[in-house]
């Protein structure tokens, strides 16, 4: 039975709401540990990561299980938990 081998590559950017500039430089690092980290949970490969005060450039090799929506959607609510406060 043949297999099929193939990978998808996204380039996306997820934006603050309205943009806002709430990604400051002193918490840029930690975030991206935390959206490397669901990326790779869900089995995909973060390529390349631009963080900008309003948004976020990615680059991933998305995983063959998991669609664009369900990804981004898991990003995005781990980025909003990590900048309400406790």
């Amino acid at each position: 039975m043949p297999q099929c081998f193939c990978t998808g590559a996204i380039y996306g950017v997820v934006a603050t709401h309205h943009r806002q500039r709430l990604i400051e430089k002193r918490i840029r690092c930690r975030l991206h540990g935390i959206v490397s980290g669901v990326i790779s949970d869900r089995g995909g490969v973060r390529v390349a990561a631009g963080f900008v005060d309003g948004h976020i450039h990615l680059l991933i090799l998305m995983p063959r299980d998991v669609s664009i929506a369900q990804l981004v959607q898991e990003i995005k609510i781990s980025a909003s938990m990590f900048r309400q406060p406790i």
